[in-house]
């Protein structure tokens, strides 16, 4: 005969549900969210980093990240706004 099959949403014998494995764990809280000490572990955590020198060197260019992500946006609403200035007619 042949074995079993997994129909519908239920588990079988070794833990897996529509063939994906469960982990039974719950993920530990590494960073610990608004502990002090909490943005540096959140950077060793996901970054892989091992000293605070590279935590903020990583941190410093996150921040020019943003800062230019977020000029590049005012300069292209700039450009948009008075190139909509420019059509306008009256």
């Amino acid at each position: 005969m042949s074995e079993p099959q997994n129909k519908g949403g239920s588990v079988d014998a070794q833990g897996s549900a529509n063939g994906l494995k469960i982990d039974p764990a719950p993920e530990v809280d590494k960073v610990k969210l608004g502990e002090d000490g909490w943005k540096e572990r959140y950077y060793v955590h996901n970054f892989q980093l091992n000293s605070e020198n590279e935590c903020e060197r990583i941190q410093r260019q996150v921040v020019r990240i943003i800062f230019f992500y977020f000029s590049s946006l005012i300069l292209l609403w700039c450009i948009m706004f008075f190139d909509s200035l420019h059509n306008f007619s009256i």
